[in-house]
């Protein structure tokens, strides 16, 4: 505390200027007690603050591996689905190269028929011929006969083996006209396959086109398929690096925190040790607030303590 007692002539400026330190001195330890005060509650809430933020930015991270996950997990179900629609093009490739295969076997028991029905002409021609023989031969025994009954009692047993020879005859017409309807209605029968094999090559370019349509649409799935496995492989990429990023900035903000509660422990200590010093004022803590200032310079809130006259004595203070 500053003094107001007389002192000789020769020392009066020496009180003058002790007492001017005094007060500087005074000056600076109040600015240097509020100013710690201000910035420990500066602190408290930076540190708040970060905590805060710590949290958060802990649940983004958390939110994010989620996120990662489930964009892991889609892009390995779209990879899957991308090669499933290859295997069913693999698959449609093979069909459609099995049903051309199969228009040609079509194309094939078509001129094979063909062929039957001409061979069937053929033989018609055959039955045709053995049908005039037989018929000849039946005439022939004919004319045996009516030759062994003019021979009389000599020609009986010519005419027996005429008679046998006619029967023949008749049965081997019979027969051949047996084997001619038979003819006809195989060559019926081959004429009503032939018809139908266009029918099934009809039904094969049908299933060939369905095919090929199929494959298309499948080759384009196939395609998006990849496009959007690699579209979201990229989402991935950067969701990961995003999460990585995340991670360090919490990281950061706890030690932010930290430091801050460092400072504000620093700074308690300090205007503890300032409160030690008697500068004639009490020294007021600054409220935690949301979004605090910059105080205004303590030099410009002097104290209003001035240099008093009195005369007593000892009014020395430590401090």
């Amino acid at each position: 505390m500053s003094t107001s007692r007389s002192f000789p002539s020769d020392y009066a400026s020496l009180r003058d200027d002790f007492n001017l330190t005094l007060e500087g001195l005074k000056e600076l330890i109040g600015a240097v007690s509020l100013s710690a005060t201000t910035i420990e509650s500066g602190a408290n809430e930076i540190a708040t603050a970060s905590e805060d933020l710590a949290r958060r930015t802990e649940a983004n991270a958390a939110n994010l591996e989620e996120t990662t996950a489930a964009i892991t997990q889609m892009d390995s179900r779209l990879k899957q689905t991308a090669a499933a629609a290859a295997k069913t093009v693999s698959r449609a490739d093979a069909a459609i190269s099995t049903v051309a295969d199969g228009r040609v076997i079509a194309d094939d028991a078509v001129s094979a028929m063909g062929r039957v029905s001409d061979s069937a002409k053929g033989i018609d021609s055959v039955i045709e011929g053995l049908d005039k023989i037989a018929f000849q031969t039946r005439v022939l025994a004919m004319n045996a006969a009516v030759e062994a009954g003019r021979a009389g009692e000599a020609g009986r047993g010519f005419a027996v083996v005429a008679d046998l020879v006619s029967a023949l005859a008749m049965r081997a017409e019979e027969e051949a006209g047996r084997a001619r309807d038979q003819l006809t209605t195989t060559q019926s029968e081959i004429l009503s396959a032939v018809e139908m094999v266009p029918k099934v090559d009809g039904a094969f370019v049908g299933i060939s086109n369905d095919v090929g349509e199929v494959h298309d649409l499948l080759g384009n799935i196939a395609k998006d398929n990849n496009a959007q496995a690699n579209a979201v492989s990229e989402i991935s990429d950067t969701v990961n690096a995003m999460d990585q990023t995340t991670q360090q900035n919490a990281a950061m903000v706890e030690q932010t925190s930290a430091a801050a509660r460092n400072l504000a422990s620093e700074v308690m200590q300090l205007t503890q040790a300032a409160s030690h010093f008697n500068i004639g004022q009490p020294t007021e803590r600054v409220a935690v607030r949301s979004g605090w200032n910059k105080p205004e310079a303590y030099a410009q809130q002097k104290p209003g303590r001035s240099i008093t006259s009195s005369s007593s004595a000892g009014e020395w203070s430590s401090f």
